[in-house]
């Protein structure tokens, strides 16, 4: 239960309206930069890199928004630097299978980015939560939308 259940319906509604667009390569740039953060302060982004259903597949919008992720991270100011992607999935079936389901997603986006933006693979990490954090605690499609995603940090 949400301490503020009116502030995470409104937040609910920003992001479903959010993730009917891939956010941009200056967007994804502006939240992962080190400037302007509070020491130890890890900066992060959310994305929503839409796959076929049940695959790691990515589909045509989830290609979209791959491309803004390698054009931001093969901008000049992250050159060197490492980043981790972070697979997570909704609460739909075992906790085994969604914790392969999104290794193997965050392993195609990877693959996506070395293979068509030529970047580094000793600079990518990969790691999968499977539906062990999700933004949403809910159960409806409209929750299990917005918790299926790949977390940039």
């Amino acid at each position: 239960k949400h301490n503020y259940p009116k502030v995470l319906a409104a937040l609910r509604e920003i992001e479903t309206g959010m993730a009917q667009r891939p956010l941009t390569a200056d967007q994804i740039k502006k939240a992962l930069s080190f400037r302007d953060r509070a020491f130890g302060v890890e900066p992060k982004v959310n994305l929503r890199i839409n796959f076929k259903l049940d695959s790691a597949d990515l589909d045509d919008r989830g290609r979209q928004q791959a491309d803004q992720l390698g054009l931001a991270l093969t901008d000049p100011s992250f050159r060197g630097r490492n980043f981790t992607l972070i697979g997570h999935t909704d609460r739909s079936g075992s906790d085994d299978y969604n914790m392969g389901l999104s290794r193997r997603r965050a392993k195609a986006v990877k693959e996506y980015l070395v293979r068509k933006y030529s970047f580094n693979p000793s600079l990518l990490r990969t790691e999968g939560r499977g539906e062990r954090e999700p933004l949403y605690p809910g159960d409806t499609e409209q929750d299990h939308s917005l918790n299926r995603r790949v977390e940039v940090r």
